[in-house]
């Protein structure tokens, strides 16, 4: 069903957090793309995406060492990153987006909403550089 799903996205995004475990799991997802890919007779666009790290200046050494393994193996890797943010967890026990939630009631929304904001224009700048690539 994974690869049904993939050979079918403009992008499949493949996130993961600042462990050598999850670094281990998202080159097996490469994996699986490249090989879909190849089910196809073509190049499926993907991209790596750390979510759930600490916002900087906490930035652990132990990820940055993951993003450029990635890099130096062709994998893309967003720079921005999807921190770890009460307001992320808010949402799905609120059941609303970021925008629906109470800044008075969910601790540090604002900075949740521009971090998330700052990835989706990641992610379409991604999209439009790959469809600029492949005309």
């Amino acid at each position: 069903m994974t690869s049904r799903a993939i050979m079918r996205a403009d992008l499949t995004i493949i996130p993961l957090s600042g462990s050598a475990l999850e670094a281990k799991q998202a080159a097996r997802a490469v994996t699986l793309v490249r090989e879909s890919g190849e089910d196809m007779g073509r190049e499926l666009p993907f991209v790596l995406t750390f979510n759930r790290t600490s916002p900087p200046p906490f930035t652990k050494k132990i990820e940055r060492e993951i993003a450029a393994q990635m890099t130096a193996n062709d994998m893309p890797v967003l720079k921005t990153h999807l921190h770890n943010r009460v307001a992320y967890n808010a949402m799905f026990m609120e059941r609303l987006s970021l925008f629906e939630l109470d800044p008075a009631a969910v601790n540090g929304l604002e900075v949740a909403i521009e971090n998330a904001i700052q990835l989706t224009g990641e992610v379409l700048e991604f999209i439009r550089s790959q469809s600029q690539e492949a005309a």
